[in-house]
């Protein structure tokens, strides 16, 4: 069932609301997401034509294929999207920003391998650097 999802970063410059049925999180670990947000990205994805805007975000193209989105005025890491390739328009908005997370559950992390410093508790899959890249990039089979 599709629901609104709505959310805003800190200082409430930039709001929005996406249609999505989505009730899964995904954690990302590689070191862009990390540097990013400071830890991991905890997100839920959504298709970029499923969000309104309510305030414009700034971006940051962070490689050849994504680009990272944060509020001009506080900062606050707003969503990661694909750019290119078959999952162009993909858009995981970070959890933190959302208004309500009931329902959510965390289903996969990917870069699983990455960072050794500290691990995701529960029963989710793990997701390696290698098949991140593959899924994320069109290669996997």
């Amino acid at each position: 069932m599709t629901a609104t999802r709505t959310g805003a970063c800190l200082c409430g410059a930039v709001r929005y609301a996406a249609q999505t049925d989505a009730t899964t999180l995904g954690a990302c670990l590689c070191d862009q997401c990390r540097r990013h947000t400071g830890s991991l990205l905890v997100g839920l994805g959504v298709m970029a034509d499923a969000l309104r805007w309510d305030g414009a975000p700034a971006t940051y193209r962070s490689s050849d294929w994504a680009e990272r989105g944060f509020c001009p005025a506080c900062g606050s890491t707003l969503f990661y999207r694909v750019t290119a390739g078959p999952m162009a328009g993909y858009t995981s908005l970070a959890a933190g920003t959302l208004d309500d997370t009931s329902g959510l559950v965390l289903t996969h992390e990917y870069y699983s391998d990455a960072c050794t410093a500290y691990r995701l508790a529960g029963d989710h899959a793990r997701i390696t650097r290698a098949e991140t890249i593959a899924k994320f990039s069109g290669a996997e089979g």
